[in-house]
């Protein structure tokens, strides 16, 4: 569930940013302007600066990424770090990599395909495999894009956070979903 990764997202984000090198502009808790006035536009509300993102707003706004790049869908752990890439670098971005991980068709769409393969593959292997693909992403990313490498240790820092945070909640849910012994 959301409710119990947000607190690693929200960790992860910190608060307001205007980094002017840093190609999504302000954001706030890891929300860009142009997410923000996306959610204003569809609640109707006046548009109004990032800079006055509520938390009852972000919490609404990354309810619809988690379920919008099928974290609702995915097995525990690995939802995390996907959720967390579709945070960092969108949706399309985030299931091209689970695809690429996984051996399915590239299309950006996870759909019933994508999600049997997910359940069918050793969830520690593939939180690993996700996250080796996350890092080499941002690796090219800061190649091709000179002007960010000054952000590569930190996404690559992240990346093993949420590697960590992913492995843990996986062991945990296997834990607990074990024989019982009574």
């Amino acid at each position: 569930m959301l409710v119990d990764f947000l607190p690693h997202i929200l960790q992860e984000e910190g608060g307001y940013v205007n980094d002017p090198s840093d190609s999504g502009g302000a954001t706030n808790r890891g929300i860009t302007q142009s997410t923000y006035d996306l959610h204003r536009d569809a609640k109707k509300f006046d548009r109004r600066h990032v800079l006055y993102l509520t938390l009852e707003e972000t919490s609404e706004i990354y309810e619809k990424i988690w379920v919008d790049c099928r974290a609702d869908r995915l097995p525990v752990g690995l939802n995390l770090t996907h959720f967390d890439f579709a945070v960092n670098a969108g949706n399309k971005r985030a299931a091209v990599t689970l695809q690429k991980c996984l051996g399915v068709k590239e299309d950006g769409i996870i759909g019933p395909a994508t999600l049997k393969a997910a359940e069918e593959k050793n969830g520690e292997d593939l939180i690993k495999a996700y996250s080796d693909e996350r890092r080499g992403f941002y690796r090219r990313l800061a190649e091709r894009r000179t002007k960010d490498k000054r952000f590569l240790r930190g996404w690559l820092l992240r990346t093993e956070r949420m590697e960590k945070r992913a492995i843990d909640a996986y062991r945990k849910s296997i834990k607990n979903s074990g024989p019982s012994t009574v």
